[in-house]
């Protein structure tokens, strides 16, 4: 009786296994199929940039630039930005003509200042493994104030203006949750507005919930 008994304790254990396993594969099915966790993060870059002043002139300068980006899903995201930094050059002008040492009138004259810019932004991506690549449509406004060589604010030169902007950009996953990219973009309505630079970001989840 007690081997009769043995074996049936064994049968049963054997027929129950298989329900186990599969329970458990299940489970673990179940959880690989749950869509990740998507997740927000935050960019520091710094930009080289070009804007167009008033009268046609252009003035070089480098910005830092920090961003934070919300996604609405694995692909879209918005977000927003401010700029900050400096600009130099020189710009053809009447308010900005000096006199030679031999007494003639230059046509131009070097200029510096101070550069600001606020912009909303909503960008789509797709990664590809340690690869993320997005196109940006970016809209705001930047300010741009200039002196002279003597310190004198040139009020007829400025740039105040909205700023509309097309962008791509390519980001390298160092690890998980940091990665570094290139951007570059140019005004969609003045196309010598143009940007390009180095961005570095942290992300608050792995690839962003990505896969």
């Amino acid at each position: 009786m007690t081997d009769v008994r043995d074996h049936a304790i064994v049968v049963a254990i054997l027929v129950a296994l298989p329900a186990v396993v599969s329970a458990g594969s299940l489970d673990a099915d179940l959880a690989a199929s749950e869509p990740p966790h998507i997740t927000s993060w935050d960019e520091l870059g710094v930009l080289r940039t070009q804007i167009d002043m008033d009268g046609g002139a252009t003035v070089q300068g480098e910005a830092i630039r920090f961003g934070p980006r919300v996604p609405i899903n694995r692909n879209v995201y918005i977000g927003a930005e401010l700029d900050t930094g400096t600009l130099s050059g020189r710009i053809p002008t009447t308010a900005t003509f000096r006199s030679s040492g031999g007494g003639e009138m230059e046509p131009t004259a070097a200029v510096s200042g101070k550069y600001g810019a606020v912009r909303a932004i909503i960008g789509v991506r797709a990664r590809f493994g340690f690869l993320s690549a997005a196109g940006e449509f970016a809209a705001g406004a930047h300010a741009a104030d200039l002196h002279d060589a003597y310190g004198t604010q040139l009020d007829g030169v400025r740039s105040d203006s909205t700023v509309i902007e097309g962008r791509a950009r390519l980001d390298l996953w160092v690890t998980p949750r940091f990665t570094v990219g290139a951007i570059a973009g140019a005004g969609i309505d003045d196309s010598r507005d143009v940007t390009a630079g180095i961005l570095v970001g942290y992300h608050f989840g792995n690839y962003d919930g990505m896969r």
